[in-house]
């Protein structure tokens, strides 16, 4: 197998991972949204803009055209209104330069949804091979770095997730064979909690995540008490362990931070 048989087979192996985890995190968004729901400057924050929809690139062109030609008014609102990294924005342009590409127009709106199903079902042709076994699509890596932002932007939003920390000194564990073991190690963040008052808007308002987080507002103006009780509630935090990325063997808090600070210590010896 060649060299680029192997990348181009990690590579597919990789956009459908990824195309599955931004499935997997967008499920978690809505218990994000209530967390952020007495946020004084942006109720339901982030969370909310991503999953508010969202349209293409090419459809915001005509919007700043039109505006252009009005004496230049509302085009500052233009600017605040843009999100070039927003998940379904970036999904949105790649599925449309496939689309031009094979000639597979659509006028239906881009969801993520659609646009996931659209590029999982492409898979064969963006990673295809020419007969002598160079990428016929070279695009095809660019996609998968940017599917990789979306997972880390995702995932950095619900604060969870593997992190490799390359501050932190390489595995002290002895492998089988007696040798120093030297991977890498990383903070895994665990998946975030969520407390009564935020299930009980949940399942008030059916599972819709915009409805329940009017519905807590609502109880959380009109019940200072309930309100007060809520601010001392775990609304998602973090939850870390620690483990080697190489050999897979965990690290107590303890033993993780002194392997940070030993590694600090020998960068500041020289």
């Amino acid at each position: 197998m060649s060299d680029y048989q192997q990348d181009m087979l990690k590579t597919r192996s990789n956009i459908a991972r990824c195309l599955r985890r931004i499935e997997e995190l967008y499920a978690e968004l809505p218990w994000q949204l209530l967390a952020a729901t007495n946020d004084n400057l942006f109720p339901g924050g982030e969370a909310l803009n991503m999953l508010a929809g969202a349209t293409s690139p090419q459809d915001w062109q005509v919007v700043y055209a039109y505006l252009e030609s009005q004496d230049g008014r509302g085009l500052n609102q233009y600017a605040d209104a843009q999100d070039e990294r927003h998940p379904v924005v970036v999904l949105a342009y790649w599925t449309r330069v496939i689309r031009d590409e094979r000639g597979q127009h659509t006028r239906l709106d881009p969801t993520l949804s659609r646009e996931i199903d659209y590029l999982r079902n492409n898979l064969d042709w963006m990673t295809r091979l020419d007969p002598f076994g160079d990428p016929q699509w070279t695009e095809v890596f660019e996609i998968e770095k940017d599917l990789r932002g979306i997972v880390r932007r995702i995932e950095n939003l619900l604060s969870e997730g593997t992190r490799a920390d390359t501050d932190a000194a390489p595995c002290f564990r002895d492998l089988p064979d007696g040798t120093r073991c030297g991977g890498t190690l990383a903070r895994v963040t665990l998946q975030r909690r969520t407390c009564d008052h935020l299930r009980m808007a949940h399942w008030y308002a059916d599972g819709d995540p915009y409805i329940a987080r009017r519905a807590l507002v609502t109880i959380l103006n009109h019940y200072p008490a309930i309100a007060l009780e809520h601010r001392a509630c775990d609304q998602g935090g973090r939850d870390d362990v620690y483990r080697c990325l190489k050999c897979e063997k965990p690290y107590t808090n303890t033993e993780y931070w002194l392997a940070v600070a030993d590694h600090q210590e020998k960068q500041a010896a020289g």
